[in-house]
C-alpha cells in the first residue's frame, strides 16, 4: 500500500467522523433551529455518511456478487475453450 494511498484513506476517515460529529451535535439541537440551513447541512452529513457505508460494503451484501460474477466469468471462459 502505497503512502499517497494511506493519506487518502486517512483523509476519507477524518471526513467521515467529521461528519458523523456534526451530524450528532445538529440532531441534538434540531428544536432551537429557525432557518433551513442546518437541515441541508444535516441532509448533506446523512449522504456522505451512506456514500462511505455503501462504498464499504455496510449497505449491501457484496460477497454474492462477487461469487456470481466469477461463476459467469468461468462459464464465460468455458463456452470460449468450446469454441
Amino acid at each position: 500500500m502505497n503512502f499517497s494511498r494511506k493519506i487518502h484513506n486517512f483523509g476519507i476517515k477524518v471526513l467521515t467522523y467529521i461528519n458523523g460529529f456534526s451530524l450528532l451535535i445538529l440532531l441534538t439541537a434540531i428544536d432551537s433551529f429557525t432557518g433551513w440551513v442546518p437541515y441541508l447541512i444535516m441532509i448533506l452529513n446523512l449522504g456522505w455518511l451512506y456514500l462511505v457505508a455503501y462504498a464499504n460494503g455496510y449497505i449491501y451484501d457484496t460477497k454474492p456478487y462477487i461469487e456470481r460474477l466469477r461463476k459467469e466469468r468461468m462459464q464465460y471462459e468455458k463456452m470460449q475453450d468450446c469454441n
